[in-house]
């Protein structure tokens, strides 16, 4: 049930959002079906429109989905390509990991905000949703990275 769900839920996406086609990669559907779901289809449609949203060709990989890192037998994400991505430096200094991590985040969730509202037209409404956030807590965000 899951890949069909999740193609159905693409081509949904795709629509919605207005992106050109995009396909799953068989390792990305290979992801879904590992994946526990809380019982709700909706946590699926929410990941689906996230992986449309963060992947940058027109096939959609597993390291475009949020839970990817999590998932122990999804392969290391590749690195960042030049130009879209982040690049971190931590000095040999630094040993403190929350702060290294907090700041980290915050770059990547800058970033993959941004990304989000280009691909539904500065629309904060479906931006929210495809990140799986409250509009509220996306406009908080927004704000506090001065994306207004």
């Amino acid at each position: 049930d899951i890949p069909m769900l999740a193609q159905l839920f693409l081509k949904q996406a795709v629509e919605k959002i207005g992106l050109e086609q995009k396909k799953l990669a068989p390792a990305a559907l290979r992801l879904m079906r590992e994946q526990k779901w809380a019982g709700t289809v909706r946590a699926l449609r929410n990941v689906i429109e996230q992986g449309a949203v963060m992947s940058e060709g027109e096939v959609i990989r597993p390291e475009d989905f949020p839970f990817a890192a999590a998932a122990p037998n999804a392969s290391p994400a590749p690195a960042a390509p030049e130009g879209g991505g982040i690049s971190v430096h931590i000095p040999p200094e630094v040993v403190d990991l929350k702060a290294a991590l907090k700041e980290v985040t915050e770059a990547a969730e800058k970033i993959i905000i941004e990304r989000a509202l280009t691909a539904h037209r500065g629309n904060r409404t479906h931006a929210a949703e495809a990140l799986g956030l409250s509009r509220r807590a996306l406009i908080t965000k927004v704000q506090s990275y001065k994306l207004d």
